[in-house]
């Protein structure tokens, strides 16, 4: 019998499907296709094979940190093995030929990877190339990064019998060949933790000389078993393991390949190191590398189809700024089209959208307003748990431990930017059930590359013309986005979801919120000196995770859309009560003198050049909710 894997990669995200019509031919292995596994990649010394590993960044490379690593025989001190004659090939189904080689540049390990009497610890590993890969569709690509899973997720997978594939150039210990020619499959199951200890315990001496027969799997380690003797191999360490994600028919990276007993031994387990427990470290030298890369020309995004006049003077003028080209942007006429409430999201939709993570965890939503500023919520970068009511010393998060991810609708598959500062707005006060002036501001250490469709400013309206009383009275359809809970007390959503809300009156919102205080037997109030409500359709509502996201609603002129607020706060989600915004027309001060104070000029396009080029350009067709 044979198992066929059948896949193919839209848009970044990796869709590979098992067809489990059989079972593999018993020590054989299934021959794979790379556009299936476009990530895939060899690492040889002196041209010969030895470990595998996966392209996670534009020159980085996943892999075992028993690839790069040996133990001293001197000190028994873990050391870096020398780099000399280490090259990478990727894109090719032969690790000899094809597809592009790299040398590698430099290596790094886990900060807690480690090797004992009973094996690898935290085995991961990266390899940093000498040039960039050269990033094609169904050829050469990025494997996306997992979500964070907790061991209760792993263990009901594990139980539900999960499909999982490994793929790699292994070496048949049956066969004791020098190694596969061409890029191999091995079709796998889950095992729960207790599942794998209880094998490793029943074949204890079966093999005498393994130092893992009494090994206890940890919490950083996940095995999977191979059916009729396919199993990974000395070759295949560290490369891929991919399981079904739980949602999806989609195969997610769950791991990296680091030990087995034997190689096709019918019945033993293989142990691969869990990936999701080391995001911050992979994430932390991904933005690192991005950090370091020579800062690109900063760009103005502009609607297509529309005239510009600039002369020489304004040309230099802008130069100063950094602004060396003007291309256009998206239509904004087509950004928000037939919206409805709590529907997936395309981010060229909303190019201008930041998921703001702390420690690891996806905490608010943003806008990008520079190429380095993100608008966002006083509460999403201060520690509220510290904050004293009415008192506006509130302690700021440390920046350190937060990173910021723009350009992809789904999470941890967009550009990554670690945080410089924090900021809030000077008058952003915690009361008892509510947020005043609720306004921040997080500032990346490095540019976003704007990309259009993809990575995108949004600008910020004047507000001379424009009253939100006004637009609330009238109850003007808006829109929003976000990666929040989907349901009260549910999961937050890995896809960026769009919702309509409509603005309501402010004597309305008030009378609202003052009975469902009354139902909740405490006061809540609604100040309309720095806040604007909303009420969701059909039940939709913003809820846990969306805050510092984005209102945007149309302009009564008639002219392009404009940011209106910022995601505040509420009580639930979609249970009906007005959600509650900070109102940008009053934070426009603060956020005007932020984009400017204390930063280069040549670094940061001030907001008075922002409004100079707007002005410039004719955003007045109409646009329709």
């Amino acid at each position: 019998m044979t198992s066929v894997l059948l896949g193919v990669t839209l848009g970044g995200l990796l869709h590979i499907v098992l067809d489990k019509s059989g079972g593999l031919v018993e020590g054989t292995n299934t021959l794979a296709n790379i556009e299936d596994f476009p990530f895939i990649v060899s690492i040889q010394k002196n041209e010969i094979h030895f470990c595998g590993g996966s392209v996670v960044y534009r020159n980085l490379v996943l892999t075992g940190c028993h690839c790069v690593s040996k133990r001293s025989k001197t000190t028994g001190i873990l050391e870096y093995k020398h780099i000399t004659n280490i090259t990478l090939r990727a894109g090719s189904l032969n690790p000899l030929s094809g597809g592009e080689s790299h040398q590698a540049y430099s290596f790094f390990r886990h900060p807690k990877c480690d090797w004992d009497a009973t094996g690898w610890t935290f085995d991961l590993g990266i390899v940093k190339v000498d040039a960039d890969f050269s990033i094609k569709r169904k050829q050469l690509e990025i494997l996306p990064l997992p979500d964070r899973r907790s061991p209760g997720l792993l263990e009901e997978l594990a139980r539900e019998r999960t499909d999982c594939v490994s793929v790699e150039w292994s070496k048949f210990e049956k066969q004791r060949t020098s190694g596969s020619k061409v890029l191999l499959k091995v079709y796998l199951e889950l095992l729960t933790q207790s599942q794998c200890e209880k094998i490793f315990r029943q074949n204890s001496n079966r093999y005498r000389n393994s130092t893992h027969k009494n090994k206890e799997l940890r919490s950083s380690q996940v095995c999977a078993l191979g059916t009729n003797g396919d199993d990974a191999c000395a070759g295949d360490s560290g490369g891929p393991f991919l399981c079904n994600d739980g949602f999806s028919e989609r195969l997610a990276l769950f791991g990296v390949l680091s030990w087995e007993v034997g190689c096709g031994k019918l019945g033993i387990p293989g142990v691969s190191t869990r990936v999701d427990t080391a995001i911050s470290w992979i994430k932390h030298l991904m933005t690192e590398e991005a950090d370091q890369r020579e800062e690109e020309e900063l760009r103005i995004h502009i609607k297509e189809k529309q005239q510009i006049f600039i002369d020489k003077t304004i040309q230099d003028w802008l130069s100063k700024f950094g602004v060396t080209t003007i291309i256009h942007s998206s239509d904004m006429n087509d950004f928000y089209p037939r919206i409805a409430g709590g529907e997936r999201a395309s981010i060229a939709q909303f190019p201008f959208m930041v998921a703001i993570f702390h420690k690891q965890k996806l905490e608010c939503g943003g806008s990008l307003l520079t190429t380095m500023h993100v608008l966002t919520a006083c509460h999403c970068v201060v520690i509220a748990m510290e904050a004293v009511l009415d008192d506006k010393n509130i302690p700021p998060k440390n920046y350190r431990e937060m990173y910021l991810e723009a350009g992809s609708e789904r999470q941890n598959e967009g550009l990554w930017r670690s945080a410089k500062r924090v900021m809030k707005h000077p008058e952003c006060v915690r009361t008892v059930k509510s947020w005043i002036y609720d306004v921040g501001m997080v500032v990346s250490k490095r540019k976003f590359l704007l990309t259009r469709g993809k990575i995108e400013l949004l600008p910020l309206p004047s507000f001379h013309d424009i009253s939100l009383r006004e637009m609330a009275t009238n109850g003007t359809n808006c829109v929003t986005a976000g990666w929040g809970r989907i349901k009260e007390k549910g999961k937050k959503s890995p896809y960026l979801m769009k919702l309509s809300l409509k603005l309501l009156d402010f004597d309305i919102c008030n009378e609202q919120m003052e009975i469902e205080g009354n139902k909740l037997e405490t006061e809540l109030r609604f100040q309309e000196e720095s806040q604007i409500c909303t009420v969701g359709l059909d039940g939709k509502d913003t809820c846990t995770g969306d805050s510092g996201g984005p209102l945007i609603c149309p302009n009564p002129s008639g002219a392009a859309r404009i940011l209106c607020g910022v995601v505040s706060w509420g009580i639930g989600c979609g249970r009906g009560i007005p959600g509650v915004w900070a109102r940008l027309d009053v934070a426009l001060p603060w956020i005007q003198t932020t984009l400017t104070s204390g930063t280069r000029s040549e670094q940061f396009m001030s907001l008075a050049t922002i409004f100079q080029i707007m002005s410039l350009v004719n955003f007045m067709r109409p646009s329709h909710c």
